[in-house]
């Protein structure tokens, strides 16, 4: 039986907070793939997707804290970001029955982005004065 979405951020929770007390950091692959961009994930908020019970938004808050290689963009470092995607319960092959990281961009219903926006905030994933790399405000 595949877990409920509540389940699962309870699960997806405890394992990020886990790997967030281990120091763990995220490693990106650049556009160009010619630069790996490694991040450290701070604080994120799960929203249960409101017409879909099997899939589930996360918005995270990211700091990227350096750049390995050479970007196709050069990047003021260290910065505050944000990641928007979903997990999804897959249908096919190896992930079918299994939760699994949306390959897409994120379709929501239409009051899901307020809501997860409020949330954030809420949680205090979403800062309230966000600030550049060079620590000035946005």
């Amino acid at each position: 039986m595949t877990e409920t979405a509540d389940e699962f951020i309870a699960r997806k929770s405890a394992e990020w907070e886990r790997e967030r007390a281990r120091g763990s950091l995220l490693q990106m692959k650049d556009a160009n793939r010619e630069a790996v961009h490694v991040y450290r994930r701070d604080a994120w908020t799960f929203l249960v997707q409101d017409t879909h019970a099997e899939a589930v938004n996360v918005l995270e808050r990211l700091t990227h804290l350096e750049t390995i290689g050479t970007p196709a963009v050069p990047m003021k470092l260290p910065a505050t970001e944000y990641r928007l995607g979903y997990f999804i319960v897959g249908r096919v092959g190896r992930a079918s029955g299994k939760w699994t990281w949306g390959q897409f961009s994120s379709i929501m219903s239409a009051g899901d982005p307020e809501r997860i926006v409020q949330k954030a905030r809420a949680e205090g994933t979403l800062l309230v004065r966000a600030r550049r790399a060079d620590g000035s405000p946005t």
